[in-house]
């Protein structure tokens, strides 16, 4: 019975170590194009739909999802989009695959996968593929193109940045 116990807080102990780790992994080019490959469609959807959409900025706080529009700070319910695909896109991304902001800039939407202190990471997609990704992602230090035409991989640290642009 002992080493039954054993066993078992062994094994619990590496469950959560692994867990641990799995939090703090990084999120770099070559895992972000296995996410990006494991979550196109739901990616693609959420692209199509806020390709018409004005500045928009879509998080998860406490597993609620929030909608702010522009400037307007006022929230907008997950319900109120009609697109029942688009509603179940969101929500798979964010409460199934660990996202944390869908940003619609001017030029650009923007999928926040990891965030911890002034360090950001994820994938973007230029709607304008002209458009200058320094300027449609905040202090952007390092960005690499995915396999799919439009999409990168991108990471922000503010202060890596500020070191670079502000000496």
């Amino acid at each position: 019975m002992k080493k039954r116990k054993k066993v078992f807080v062994i094994v619990l102990a590496c469950f959560f170590v692994l867990s641990l780790l799995s939090f703090f992994a990084r999120f770099t080019k070559l895992t972000a194009q296995v996410h990006f490959n494991f979550d196109q469609k739901s990616l693609l959807l959420i692209t199509e739909y806020l390709k018409d959409e004005p500045e928009l900025t879509i998080h998860t706080f406490d597993k609620i999802i929030n909608f702010y529009s522009g400037t307007d700070v006022t929230e907008v319910p997950l319900n109120k989009i009609e697109n029942q695909a688009v509603k179940k896109a969101i929500q798979y991304l964010f409460n199934v695959r660990g996202y944390y902001y869908i940003e619609r800039n001017d030029n650009s939407i923007i999928f926040t996968k990891r965030a911890w202190g002034d360090f950001r990471t994820g994938l973007v997609y230029l709607v304008d593929e002209n458009a200058d990704l320094e300027s449609e992602v905040e202090y952007l230090t390092l960005s690499e193109p995915l396999s799919d035409s439009g999409w990168y991989y991108w990471e922000s640290d503010y202060q890596k940045w500020k070191s670079i642009h502000l000496w």
